[in-house]
């Protein structure tokens, strides 16, 4: 998901000019903005960042719906939701031209959508969109285990420097790709990660279909 999303806010940047996956730019140019008095473009950049909020939320309620239900696709609906509006957005832009502006606020979206997937399925350890906070807890767990007096803590320690620098490279490698791609392709160059998006969510709705399809047998064999 970390490759996903730099392929989206890298790749994002040449058909927008402007980068999607973290609120913190997005906030302190609301702040700028404001305080040379051009508050119409601080309430559009204030409405990118309510829908990063409004993605983190679907994902949450689809979450927590398909826990009560105890579906396998608690993770896959998001997922298979982010890969049908990428999917939506190369079909109409194939059909009539797109302004900048709906689309950085739809990158805004399914970039809270995907953040809020992983934080929930991490127990907020981990987020993807965003490489600040992993970059802190890398040179947090890098300090611990240089200090930690027990091999233990020290393998715990090297165990998620190894995890946050796989999530950087990824990051940074799907940034590499999804630029390639989408400045050579144009919005064409989303297909690959529409195809990878769709490929990780299949399993959760199949696994989902399948126990259904074996309820409604036992109840047909019961009657």
């Amino acid at each position: 998901m970390a490759f996903v999303a730099g392929f989206v806010n890298a790749g994002g940047f040449f058909l927008v000019g402007r980068y999607t996956s973290h609120m913190t730019g997005i906030l302190s140019e609301v702040a700028d903005t404001a305080a040379i008095g051009h508050f119409m473009v601080s309430f559009l950049l204030l409405s990118f960042m309510a829908c990063f909020i409004i993605g983190s939320a679907l994902t949450t309620m689809l979450v927590l719906i398909c826990r009560k239900y105890a579906l396998h696709a608690q993770f896959s609906l998001p997922l298979l939701i982010e890969a049908f509006l990428l999917s939506l957005l190369i079909a109409i832009v194939a059909v009539t031209p797109v302004g900048p502006v709906p689309i950085i606020a739809l990158f805004c979206f399914v970039m809270g959508l995907q953040n809020a997937l992983i934080t929930k399925a991490s127990t907020a350890v981990v987020r993807t969109t965003h490489v600040t906070g992993i970059v802190t807890d890398f040179g947090i767990e890098l300090g611990r285990s240089l200090l930690s007096a027990s091999s233990e803590r020290r393998l715990s320690a090297l165990t998620k420097v190894a995890l946050f620098g796989l999530i950087l490279i990824s990051f940074l490698f799907g940034g590499v790709i999804g630029a390639i791609l989408i400045s050579k392709g144009g919005v064409n160059g989303l297909i690959p990660v529409v195809i990878l998006l769709a490929l990780l969510a299949l399993p959760g709705i199949f696994g989902d279909l399948h126990s259904a399809y074996r309820r409604f047998n036992r109840r047909r064999r019961s009657i």
